[in-house]
């Protein structure tokens, strides 16, 4: 294309000079020169605008491979968010199953400990027993600790707290389950 051109520039001189071409060494050197110069530059011009177009459609391309990484990554937050909010609405049915806490009767709260009681779950069943006795508007508090597998020292702590807990707020609490028959940590 750039070719053509250069010979259409070159006839269109020989046209305009009345089809008279001075024949001189000099003459013909600088023709050829502006002729070679101008094949030079429609080659490096067309080098140049394929490379601009390669690096366009490489752009393009990244471009493209870009957003689908960034909808796939939106995707993947959207099912973390999903799975996190499922977690926790798993993990609040645990709290509140591994701490329940039951009308037994007109401003009566039931509330029977079964299993191991660490510090985290004493503070769980604090937490639940001090929401639940205010929405039922309690009056007394049953600690059943029966279910409880072994009663050491930090299980008693955790049992008093929670107990001065609610008795500071101004409910009265009773523990019950509390027999011969059991096993406590730390007695001979």
């Amino acid at each position: 294309m750039g070719t053509g051109r250069n010979i259409a520039t070159a006839v269109l001189f020989v046209a305009r000079s009345g089809g008279d071409v001075p024949a001189s060494p000099p003459f013909i050197i600088i023709a050829l020169l502006l002729v070679g110069g101008m094949f030079l530059a429609s080659i490096v011009t067309e080098t140049a605008l394929h490379d601009a177009r390669d690096q366009t459609r490489r752009a393009e391309d990244a471009l493209a491979r870009a957003e689908q990484q960034a909808q796939a990554l939106a995707a993947a937050n959207a099912q973390q968010e999903s799975q996190i909010d499922q977690q926790r609405q798993l993990l609040d049915l645990v709290a509140s199953l591994e701490t329940p806490a039951s009308s037994l009767a007109e401003a009566v709260l039931f509330a029977p400990i079964v299993g191991h009681l660490d510090a985290r779950r004493a503070e769980a069943l604090t937490n639940r027993l001090l929401a639940e006795a205010s929405t039922q508007h309690a009056q007394l508090v049953i600690l059943d600790i029966a279910g409880v597998s072994t009663i050491d020292t930090a299980v008693a702590r955790g049992l008093l707290n929670t107990a001065q807990a609610l008795r500071l707020l101004g409910w009265g609490v009773t523990i019950s389950g509390i027999g011969r028959d059991r096993h406590y940590a730390g007695r001979s």
